[in-house]
């Protein structure tokens, strides 16, 4: 697969209106505030359940949790591997993300957006499966774990099926993006 495109993508919040703009990762400095507001965004309840906890632990996300982050999604870019992007508020700040987790044809996505942004996760992954459409991906999957309502229901509005019984600890799902 190409590396999808560079351009910022604007994106519109459903229900407030508000703009954002979809940026691929690496080209987020890491700033104080750039990683205060990941430290805040990953420790809220929602997101720290589901994509940190097992991860981190009794500890909460960190600093170098985030330095981390942007240093994988900067090393994707850079090997033609996970293609990151981060959506900033007016502030120039993150709000959400979302990823291709490989160069695959049918590569999987991660999202997550912060409570102050819930409503974003649509347009967002809609914008990604736009890029990764260009890009040459023929159909992305993605795995949620049992319990995981929000991401189921913004998997079917984002044109996600559930597919087969879970595997493991997550469902499995998947979005063609040609002929179907």
């Amino acid at each position: 697969m190409p590396v999808p495109a560079r351009t910022p993508v604007l994106l519109r919040h459903p229900g407030t209106g508000r703009t954002y703009r979809l940026v691929p990762l690496d080209t987020l400095a890491p700033t104080p505030a750039v990683l205060a507001r990941l430290v805040a965004l990953c420790n809220e309840p929602e997101v720290f359940r589901w994509l940190f906890a097992a991860r981190c632990g009794d500890r909460p996300y960190g600093p170098e949790d985030a330095r981390g982050w942007l240093a994988w999604g900067s090393a994707g870019w850079l090997a033609g591997g996970p293609c990151a992007f981060v959506a900033l508020d007016e502030d120039g700040l993150p709000a959400a993300a979302c990823d291709l987790q490989s160069a695959d044809p049918e590569p999987e996505i991660g999202f997550w957006c912060g409570a102050a942004h819930r409503g974003l996760g649509t347009p967002m992954v809609e914008a990604l499966a736009g890029l990764a459409r260009v890009a040459g991906c023929q159909g992305l999957s993605a795995r949620v774990r049992p319990g995981n309502l929000r991401s189921e229901a913004l998997l079917r509005r984002c044109g996600f099926a559930r597919i087969g019984a879970a595997v493991g600890d997550a469902s499995l799902w998947h979005r063609p993006l040609v002929g179907g």
